[in-house]
């Protein structure tokens, strides 16, 4: 009987050290970006905010993305040109949706590549994609370069127009994020 309960610890010890591995580890703010990127005919135009904050859960012991979230207050993107930046603040109603998330539903990793599927929530609405990543475990960090791209139309957003013609219907993102291990 004394063995058996011995074997017992040593099974919920081994599971319990297992699963401790696994992190929920937010990512370092200073080192952490989106940028957006819109075109026009006449005009290309690209914004960043630097408030972003994310999660990402990982195995460190095999280098492993299990999970990834992200949000960013769509308020303070900042393209350089304050006119600008309120008209697009109106155009996407900012003040009903000033967050955009993301919370994935599953991550595949092959090499150094993440693909991360899940749900994007921007203007109100919700739509499932697919977020291609390009992951770096350098020393005692995660850095992650991300790209994805939406249809404004897509998310119930009139496009914006210079001179009656209005930009391209997309809307492609890069999101940089650092974890510290």
């Amino acid at each position: 009987m004394q063995k058996i309960s011995g074997i017992i610890v040593i099974i919920i010890g081994v599971l319990t050290i297992a699963q401790s591995q696994v992190k929920n580890i937010p990512c370092i703010q200073n080192e952490t970006s989106m940028t957006y990127f819109i075109v026009h005919p006449l005009h290309k135009m690209e914004s960043t905010s630097k408030d972003v904050s994310s999660i990402v859960r990982i195995d460190p012991s095999n280098k492993t993305v299990q999970a990834v979230s992200a949000s960013v207050d769509v308020t303070t993107f900042n393209s350089g040109n304050s006119n600008r930046d309120s008209h697009a603040m109106e155009v996407i109603d900012a003040i009903s949706f000033p967050e955009a998330s993301f919370t994935s539903s599953s991550v595949i990793s092959r090499g150094d590549s993440l693909f991360a599927s899940g749900k994007l929530t921007f203007h109100g609405i919700s739509r499932e994609i697919t977020i291609t990543a390009l992951q770096q475990w350098v020393e005692k960090k995660l850095i992650i370069h991300a790209a994805f791209t939406i249809s404004l139309t897509n998310f119930q957003i009139e496009r914006p127009s210079l001179l009656l013609v209005p930009v391209e219907d997309e809307l492609r993102f890069s999101l940089t994020t650092a974890y510290a291990l």
